[in-house]
């Protein structure tokens, strides 16, 4: 069970008001983290199981076009898949996990 994280915490952290719109949510199963994905807002939100937001990160629009899903390998690397939007190919962008020092 997860606590979800205020919305006005992401628009702090952002520092612009929008409507948060998630598009798929994963559990890092090295950290037990919640990630969530925002496709139209183009952020990954990162809270904690008690719901505090621990980090909002702005994806590049470049590399981001359509990020609609979310997975995590057992080692905790992150996988974002993206789909096909308006040119180009579908991807799946994979984020090698680094411990923390």
């Amino acid at each position: 069970n997860y606590n979800t994280v205020s919305t006005e915490a992401v628009f702090n952290k952002l520092g612009k008001k929008e409507k948060i719109k998630p598009s798929a949510a994963a559990v890092n199963p090295v950290t037990n983290d919640l990630y969530i994905l925002c496709s139209v807002n183009k952020i990954l939100i990162i809270q904690d199981a008690q719901g505090t937001l621990k980090d909002v990160i702005e994806l590049n629009p470049k590399l981001y076009k359509q990020p609609e899903g979310i997975a995590f390998t057992p080692a905790g690397d992150l996988i974002i898949s993206n789909e096909y939007f308006l040119e180009g190919d579908g991807t799946l962008l994979l984020l090698k996990y680094k411990k923390p020092l």
